[in-house]
């Protein structure tokens, strides 16, 4: 029996390797290496063990598996762009959609001025009524401005929901 040894052998890893061990071979520097030939892919799958089903094999594996899109690019926003997020729409919408909130947020100005000049038309109108004491312009004031309320509800459901044109902003990207 031989005792171990360290560091790298000066004869080989044993006495009897005339290459020098290490992983080389014997074989001269000069010789060329015939290719190895591989068996022709199955089509079928080997006899299955009694008591299991056979597995089917595919005739042939696709060249390239088509590459997943990553997370960040799976809607229509370029790089570089910052998306306008949902959540923010939907609260707008809710607290300041009869204002025009949301719709001013996702770059939907003409749209937010009519809603906000609704509003103001119906707020100046409830509070002149209200100096007159004239019901009908007071009751249409109110009217006005319960319907902007209701509206700006309206608008924070199809915002969350993602309906509509709430689904992208005045860009044309998605709203996230």
């Amino acid at each position: 029996m031989t005792t171990p040894q360290f560091g790298r052998p000066t004869a080989g890893r044993h006495a009897a390797d005339p290459a020098g061990g290490w992983g080389r071979s014997a074989a001269p520097a000069n010789t060329t290496v015939a290719p190895v030939a591989f068996p022709p892919a199955q089509t079928q799958s080997p006899t299955p063990m009694p008591g299991y089903a056979p597995v089917p094999v595919p005739a042939q594996v696709p060249a390239q598996m088509p590459t997943p899109v990553p997370a960040a690019r799976a809607t229509n926003i370029p790089l570089g762009e910052y998306p306008h997020k949902k959540w923010i729409a939907a609260v707008l919408a809710a607290f300041w959609g009869a204002y025009g909130g949301a719709n001013f947020y996702l770059g939907y100005q003409k749209r937010g001025l009519i809603q906000m000049s609704v509003t103001a038309v119906g707020v100046l109108l409830f509070f002149l009524g209200f100096l007159m004491l004239s019901v009908p312009v007071l009751g249409f004031g109110g009217f006005l401005v319960g319907a902007s309320m209701l509206f700006g509800l309206v608008e924070c459901v199809m915002v969350l929901m993602g309906v509509g044109p709430y689904r992208r902003d005045a860009r044309g990207y998605d709203v996230v």
